[in-house]
């Protein structure tokens, strides 16, 4: 996946990036060293490089891999933690309602921002507001953040393919409140210094990421 991943980047020209308004970050004019390719999880949605759909069937088996085999059994587990029924969570991220949503460093407890280690083979899991919210800050969303490589590293490509899931739409993002964990521990309704003047019941998914 890694070299379908390189396609978009090294594979196309700089007027096909334009066209398909890939993100290349920039700052007084000044283009970064990052660029994104953004996919939805629905290959079919939207247009793609040229020379990446011979590998479209490859991206659409990878992101249902990501969502129906690593994706549902977090899901399961986080909400059997909180004694939920264990489709809690699954049953909110529907892989089918593409909706318009798409397809490093982390910082610790201790404000710190560590390096994330890459172990092969492993997944580097980061949860968002979504969850946040979702569980009253039981589970709090991961603060990162895109930082320099080591030095002896910065002279590398470092490719990365990541697989974003959102609860559906038309989702309330209203702490699970049923939770027997949450009642005993007590639920932050972190809506309050982040959503100034809308009300719990008002806060859509499709509204707030």
């Amino acid at each position: 996946m890694f070299d379908i991943a390189d396609i978009p980047m090294s594979g196309v020209s700089e007027e096909e990036k334009r066209t398909l308004a890939m993100r290349q970050h920039t700052n007084s004019g000044v283009k970064d060293k990052q660029e994104h390719y953004d996919c939805n999880r629905d290959v079919n949605k939207a247009m793609h490089p040229q020379a990446l759909h011979p590998f479209l069937p490859n991206i659409d088996v990878f992101a249902k891999h990501n969502h129906y085999n690593n994706i549902h059994g977090l899901f399961k587990l986080i909400a059997l933690s909180p004694k939920l029924p264990e489709d809690t969570l699954v049953n909110i991220h529907n892989f089918n309602v593409s909706d318009k949503k798409y397809n490093r460093a982390i910082l610790s407890m201790d404000g710190k921002l560590c390096w994330v280690k890459h172990i092969e083979s492993a997944l580097v899991v980061n949860t968002g507001d979504a969850l946040d919210f979702l569980t009253g800050k039981y589970y709090k969303g991961t603060i990162h953040g895109i930082v320099q490589p080591p030095q002896d590293q910065q002279q590398y490509t470092h490719p990365g393919v990541f697989y974003f899931t959102m609860p559906n739409d038309n989702d309330n993002l209203i702490p699970m409140c049923r939770s027997p964990l949450l009642q005993r521990v007590g639920i932050n309704p972190c809506y309050e210094d982040r959503v100034q003047e809308e009300t719990i019941n008002d806060v859509l998914v499709e509204h707030w990421i």
